[in-house]
């Protein structure tokens, strides 16, 4: 069995506490244990184990702390999300690239290279601080977790992936996979054969925002997708409101970027809220923004996403 340990270790390594029980009954309120992050894994892993290249379904459970400047011994907001993504291992120059875009908790591309001892590491990410920790199984799955932070924000991400194609693009995928995507900016709809070989990313979780004493949840989520250029877009729902970002393609329409907290749902929205959901999907996520570019200009931005098994 071939077995690889990725870590990078930094000056200091982070400890925050965490927001509600771990015993508690709702999943959606509580970072989710290894034991139950395996058994919402249901694919087995697919591909060969010749590269890391692929496209491969992540399982995860996170958390996003904002410090209290009152008090640093705790947060003053914590954020769970549970969630999936669908995502893409490319090869590049001394390693692979990859990217998180399915929580709030981390967005980014994320490369994996080798140094001169033949060993590997992760570098890249954002923030002051960045740490991750990944065991790679025979090139088909994965297990590890993340940590960062930066400016009293702190992130972690535990998870658990399998590779599901060897494909190098989505477009490619789709011989092996049932995929659909549907991405409408007013009048200008693209589709799987227009963005499939643009797309790295495309994820969605569910939970819930404590704050103050911990005592109260409000039902958070996050949708979000990536692309090749580094470009995310995506919307999350939690205790200070909607917040989006949409600027992916967005050199693709004659628009202007939609700045973040400019948005507003849609009347028509059908956002998906059940993260693991019981349905024949591997990953489904759908939302639809109206963004207010004025006093009376506005624009809408429809995002629909499925993958399936064949």
């Amino acid at each position: 069995m071939n077995i690889k340990t990725l870590v990078v270790i930094p000056l200091t390594i982070l400890l925050f506490g965490c927001g509600a029980d771990d015993d508690t009954e709702s999943v959606n309120e509580r970072r989710l244990s290894t034991s139950e992050l395996t058994e919402a894994l249901t694919v087995s892993p697919q591909g060969t184990s010749d590269s890391l290249a692929g496209v491969w379904l992540m399982v995860f459970s996170s958390d996003r702390a904002v410090d209290d400047p009152e008090n640093l011994d705790r947060a003053a907001e914590v954020r769970y999300l549970n969630g999936r993504q669908v995502m893409l291992i490319t090869a590049i120059e001394g390693g692979y690239r990859s990217s998180i875009c399915g929580t709030a908790a981390y967005s980014g591309d994320i490369d994996i290279q080798a140094d001169t001892n033949e060993t590997s590491y992760y570098s890249g990410g954002s923030g002051d601080e960045f740490t991750i920790f990944v065991n790679i199984i025979e090139n088909r799955s994965m297990t590890g977790e993340l940590y960062t932070s930066e400016n009293g924000v702190h992130g972690q991400v535990e998870f658990t992936s399998v590779k599901l194609s060897d494909a190098t693009t989505f477009s490619e995928a789709s011989n092996e996979l049932n995929i659909e995507t549907d991405l409408t900016v007013n009048d200008t709809q693209l589709t799987l054969a227009e963005i499939g070989n643009n797309l790295t990313c495309i994820g969605n979780s569910v939970g819930s925002d404590f704050v103050g004493d911990f005592k109260r949840a409000e039902v958070a989520m996050h949708i979000g997708f990536s692309t090749n250029d580094g470009s995310q877009s995506s919307m999350t729902i939690s205790q200070s409101g909607l917040n989006c970002q949409q600027n992916a393609f967005s050199t693709q329409f004659p628009t202007t970027l939609i700045a973040e907290g400019t948005c507003e749902l849609s009347d028509n929205d059908d956002t998906k809220l059940d993260a693991f959901d019981n349905d024949e999907s591997i990953l489904y996520s759908e939302f639809s923004l109206t963004v207010k570019a004025g006093q009376e200009d506005s624009d809408t931005f429809n995002w629909k996403a499925r993958v399936n098994s064949l």
